[in-house]
């Protein structure tokens, strides 16, 4: 089965390429980095990097959620699309998904589609989505792919990159945190969150900045504790938004520095440690940063569960005192650390194996 998810993978991937190439990548990767250029990195640590999160496990279907909304957002949009109408009733997914749909007018955002189903059907994650849409056939011959589908499109020059504040908001219309609290009650200890609590409250005033900005009841225990449990998902969410964008920097820099291979990255292939990926001399293959590395060497050809091969590249929000990243990275002013097109013309060279395509 891993096997068919990537020839899907692939061959999305083909059918996505043309889009790739005709995309202005030099205003593109402009804007994008004006935009990483204005976050307010310092407030955010301030406010949301000093709180405490819960530990429970975010690696399954609210991790693809929130995966599947950056991607969105900042890279690539998929939206699931509507064919035909005339759905039998005894499909009952495939028919919830449907009527869905035809409430919004044909077409809806995958993540909508993941937030809506991800709490009572098996499509709770996109990979999960991707193998029903492609892979599941009703016993009467149906197939979902011959009902809905999926339409990828590129963010466009008029797309405006959403703050982490609107993000937020974003996310947390498509998820429940009720069903949250049931979905995770087994890893989450209300008495070490009680103990928490109490610890923010002594020292960490911004708490119940944040509280309020989530329209906590803070006077009623039990709407302290989800409050506090939102709050901490909220940290969680933005350390990870971070994590992505800078990961989304690099496909930005690369098809901008690079005429051929174009490169694209995808929730699906990040779910398994591939951060950005492409076809390279008729071969797919697949990069992951590699973050806080004190490595020297260029790259690393790693044998993992990564479906394809894939490339550790080092990264370092240290990089001034790493004499092999030095001329490879840059701090821009409010101090996100981003990719050169030096960076990505060395790893294309070692990779590729001719001279660099400009």
């Amino acid at each position: 089965m891993k096997d068919k998810i990537l020839e899907i993978v692939k061959k999305d991937y083909e059918s996505f390429l043309p889009i790739l190439h005709l995309a202005n990548w030099e205003n593109l990767t402009k804007r994008y980095k004006e935009f990483l250029k204005s976050i307010p990195l310092s407030d955010y640590r301030e406010y949301l990097q000093r709180i405490k999160t819960v530990e429970f496990d975010l690696s399954g279907k609210f991790r693809s959620l929130h995966l599947s909304l950056i991607y969105h957002l900042y890279w690539k949009k998929k939206f699931v699309t509507l064919l035909v109408n005339d759905i039998p009733s005894r499909c009952k997914i495939l028919k919830n998904v449907s009527n869905l749909l035809v409430e919004s007018g044909g077409r809806i955002p995958l993540y909508r589609v993941l937030g809506h189903f991800s709490f009572n059907t098996e499509l709770n994650t996109e990979r999960r989505f991707i193998k029903w849409l492609y892979l599941k056939e009703y016993s009467n011959g149906i197939r979902p792919i011959n009902f809905i589908g999926i339409k990828p499109e590129l963010i466009s020059e008029e797309d405006i990159f959403p703050s982490f504040e609107d993000f937020w908001r974003e996310y947390k219309c498509n998820i429940d945190l009720n069903n949250f609290l049931s979905q995770h009650q087994k890893f989450i200890d209300i008495n070490v969150i009680k103990s928490q609590i109490k610890y923010e409250i002594k020292n960490n005033p911004n708490v119940f900045s944040l509280l309020k900005e989530e329209d906590v009841e803070t006077r009623k225990t039990d709407e302290l504790i989800k409050g506090y449990i939102l709050v901490g998902l909220k940290a969680r969410m933005y350390r990870t938004w971070v994590s992505l964008l800078t990961q989304l920097d690099l496909s930005y820099t690369w098809n901008k520095t690079i005429v051929s291979p174009k490169m694209d990255s995808d929730v699906i292939l990040d779910l398994k440690g591939i951060d950005v990926y492409g076809r390279v001399n008729n071969s797919f293959i697949g990069i992951q940063i590699k973050k806080r590395s004190r490595r020297h060497e260029a790259l690393k050809i790693t044998e993992s569960e990564a479906p394809i091969k894939t490339i550790d590249i080092p990264y370092d929000l240290n990089f001034e005192n790493n004499e092999y990243l030095q001329d490879k990275l840059m701090r821009l002013k409010n101090g996100f650390v981003v990719f050169t097109e030096n960076y990505v013309t060395h790893i294309y060279r070692q990779i590729s194996g001719v001279n660099v395509r400009r």
